[in-house]
């Protein structure tokens, strides 16, 4: 059993995570281990001004010199939402966000007119859609030119809103976004660096589907957020 100290003192940029689901935890540690714990934070600080010639800048200077920003978060609005009216989001108006933001993503890489059929299937149907979002009116297109052919005896199934189906619940539709809705940002071989393998894994992880929407969605705002 380890105590969450030495877990931290353990260093790596991914041990925390990794060792989480696996390592039992003491619920507390004794003064000795923490007199042992406070002389090797103290002996790592020493070491580091020694190598370095200096004292390493925290977190508090680096952003009083702009040497660091936050991205606009999803997370943190809702947070405020959910503290002062005591609410939380519904997965509907999650997937709604991260819809509007997949559009935006798509037009900021001028990529529209290619994007995928089959994710574009999954779009949700009877929603409130901003004027300028354009996957609805590509979806729509599609649905008119299948229609057409099949209106003069043809059999085109080249596209249809899995809304439409009666034996697809909207809960699974939901599902089949979330998993696939990040490919968007590039594949296992071609990693994009808001969305490494670690970062994957964890995604793919997620026993919910409303934590995995929300996940993407922060995770297309991060990257939108960079070009706008």
């Amino acid at each position: 059993i380890m105590s969450l100290a030495e877990v931290l003192l353990s260093g790596g940029e991914d041990a925390f995570g990794s060792l989480i689901p696996f390592a039992p935890y003491a619920y507390s540690y004794s003064e000795g281990e923490l007199d042992h714990n406070n002389n090797s934070k103290a002996e790592h600080r020493a070491e580091q001004t020694t190598t370095s010639g200096g004292t390493t800048p925290d977190i508090s200077e680096l952003a009083k010199h702009n040497v660091t920003r936050e991205a606009k978060s999803f997370a943190l609005e809702q947070l405020e939402c959910t503290i002062n009216q005591n609410t939380m989001q519904h997965t509907d108006e999650i997937e709604r966000d991260l819809w509007i933001l997949i559009d935006e993503y798509v037009q900021l890489r001028d990529v529209t007119d290619v994007f995928p059929k089959h994710l574009l299937s999954l779009l949700p149907k009877g929603m409130d859609w901003p004027e300028q979002f354009a996957l609805n009116k590509l979806a729509n297109a599609y649905a008119a030119i299948a229609l057409a052919a099949n209106a003069e005896g043809g059999d085109n199934n080249s596209f249809a809103y899995v809304a439409d189906r009666s034996d697809y619940p909207n809960q699974r539709r939901q599902k089949r976004l979330s998993y696939a809705c990040t490919a968007l940002l590039g594949g296992p071989v071609n990693d994009h660096p808001l969305l490494n393998r670690t970062m994957r894994r964890r995604l793919l992880e997620m026993p919910s589907t409303k934590g995995r929407l929300w996940a993407a969605r922060e995770l297309f705002e991060a990257y939108n957020s960079q070009f706008r």
